[in-house]
């Protein structure tokens, strides 16, 4: 047997699991699964945080181990405690860590290359034996923790669009090239979701990474969406919300950059100028002040363009009522500035609904002759848009045949396919860089780690 496969391979992964995390969610749900998916199955431990903790525990039935994310110790207590009063850097060690896993990185050390290392919380992961981490979010926790670690990296917006207030303002353009050089650059593996994010990468961090420890993972859509149980549960959930018989959806948190105004400015214009009322009904959270004032600013536009009787706010929806929510809607609407690819567009096309989003690059590839494509700084564009989603038959027929000739170009067999391999890859980076122990012996406390402990 080859030595690389002597014992079992032991995988943690730390997922998104509180459901306002949009896509993210979404995301780390399809990794998860696609794990368990993969033969032979690896040994997979779920390393919750309090957010997900009340998630996780769905998943030990599904073969997963789920362990609290922090260790469950007074001194990690005061620890966290000390961290909170006097700062991070006070209590974390500075190191400038030069990536063990690309032999290639320029001798100068940046700013941004000094990690705050958090070396009981790397002994703590080790503890539970585990070759490596997948991480379906950006995170510090590898790089940070000194965990070996895969991370997939969604966008690189901070540098591609830094006017938009949530990925630049108050620190956070800091935040994130703090955590996306050194993510990047200490990964055995970038995950990205189409050759148009592998680009991006390279092009913002190519002096820290090596082209070959990129791989492209595309997006699916939720597993959750069947399109023929959304169908029969289209009239309870217009039902139970109060929704008009046709309504076009908009499913998007309400950063800036998802251009929810443009679209309430777009039903006005509709109005106004075709004498047509197109209903719009949008799902989101607004849990945090710069989402709440996006929100609040939904609510102004609407009044002021005296639209409010044609835009419905759902707030943030639960998996079990999107579908249908999907399925009874006329088209899904999505121009945003964002991308490279976005998982509403496969949505849509899974439960058999023409899709409308944004004119741009990585968009552009991801969608074809399968959307209609709009300049999403162009009210009017998007109005035109709108009205064709909901007036032109034969148009929408085109588009929802051309998006499921499209999604079944790539299916949940070719996922697992493209992860199986990619677990290889980084199993075998791992462990000819530093072969990991095996499980060390904790207690049945720690293991346990009650809800009200973490």
């Amino acid at each position: 047997m080859n030595k690389l496969f002597e014992r079992p391979l032991r995988i943690g992964v730390v997922p998104i699991l509180d459901g306002s995390g949009g896509g993210i969610y979404q995301y780390s749900v399809s990794m998860l699964e696609g794990l368990l998916a993969i033969e032979p199955r690896p040994e997979l431990v779920l390393f919750a945080d309090r957010r997900s903790w009340g998630r996780a525990a769905a998943w030990v039935k599904r073969g997963y181990q789920v362990a609290p994310l922090l260790p469950q110790t007074v001194r990690w207590r005061l620890h966290t405690a000390a961290r909170r009063v006097v700062g991070f850097v006070l209590v974390g060690k500075v190191v400038a860590r030069p990536g063990p896993f690309l032999d290639d990185r320029p001798a100068g050390v940046s700013t941004h290359n000094r990690v705050r290392a958090q070396s009981p919380l790397g002994k703590w992961i080790a503890s539970f034996g585990v070759d490596f981490l997948v991480l379906p979010a950006p995170s510090s926790i590898g790089f940070e923790w000194g965990v070996p670690y895969v991370m997939a990296v969604h966008d690189l917006q901070h540098r591609l669009h830094p006017e938009f207030p949530e990925v630049s303002a108050n620190g956070e353009w800091e935040n994130r090239e703090y955590l996306f050089r050194n993510g990047i650059g200490n990964a055995l593996t970038v995950l990205v979701d189409s050759e148009v994010g592998r680009e991006d990468v390279l092009d913002c961090y190519g002096e820290v990474v090596s082209a070959e420890r990129i791989q492209v993972l595309p997006f699916l859509p939720a597993s959750y969406l069947n399109a023929a149980t959304a169908s029969l549960g289209a009239d309870s959930v217009r039902e139970r919300f109060g929704l008009p018989e046709r309504y076009l959806f908009f499913p998007a948190q309400f950063w800036p950059h998802k251009n929810h105004v443009r679209v309430v400015q777009a039903v006005a214009r509709i109005r106004a100028e075709r004498g047509v009322e197109v209903d719009v009904v949008m799902c989101g959270s607004a849990a945090d002040p710069l989402r709440a004032s996006v929100l609040d600013k939904v609510h102004r536009t609407a009044a002021d363009e005296g639209v409010q009787d044609l835009v419905h706010l759902l707030g943030y929806v639960e998996d079990d009522l999107m579908p249908p929510l999907y399925a009874a809607s006329r088209g899904v609407l999505l121009p945003t500035f964002f991308g490279p690819t976005n998982i509403p567009v496969l949505e849509g096309w899974a439960l058999g609904v023409p899709v409308l989003t944004s004119d741009l690059r990585g968009i552009r590839e991801q969608c074809g002759d399968a959307a209609i494509l709009v300049d999403p700084n162009s009210v009017g564009a998007i109005a035109d848009g709108m009205y064709a989603l909901w007036s032109d038959e034969r148009l929408r027929g085109e588009l929802i045949s051309a998006g499921t000739k499209r999604l079944a170009r790539y299916g949940r067999s070719d996922y697992v396919a493209r992860l199986s391999a990619i677990i290889c890859d980084a199993t075998r980076r791992v462990r000819e860089a530093a072969p990991v122990a095996g499980p060390g012996a904790l207690t049945e406390k720690q293991m346990a780690a009650p809800n009200e402990r973490i």
